[in-house]
């Protein structure tokens, strides 16, 4: 009924990238989990021309969040393993 909240899942996506430095290739993976960790998406990424490990990871987490928009999840955890 209106004016009720409705319970809403909240999904993770995880993302993570490894780079080829003598190539300028990289990888990047994205895994998307529902609030059990039962796993709902997974993908993955290669990219070359790749400038620095910075850069992949920029674009894993881009890619991430376009999958999340992609797939209609309304909340979500984004996790990445960068420093920076």
């Amino acid at each position: 009924t209106q004016g009720q909240d409705q319970e809403t899942s909240r999904e993770i996506i995880q993302f993570d990238a490894a780079f080829d430095t003598r190539n300028f290739r990289s990888a990047s993976g994205i895994v998307v989990r529902d609030q059990n960790g039962v796993i709902k998406v997974s993908k993955l990424t290669l990219h070359s021309n790749i400038s620095s490990p910075f850069v992949v990871e920029a674009y894993a987490c881009l890619e991430a969040t376009k999958l999340g928009i992609n797939i209609w999840i309304d909340s979500v955890t984004m996790m990445g393993d960068s420093k920076t």
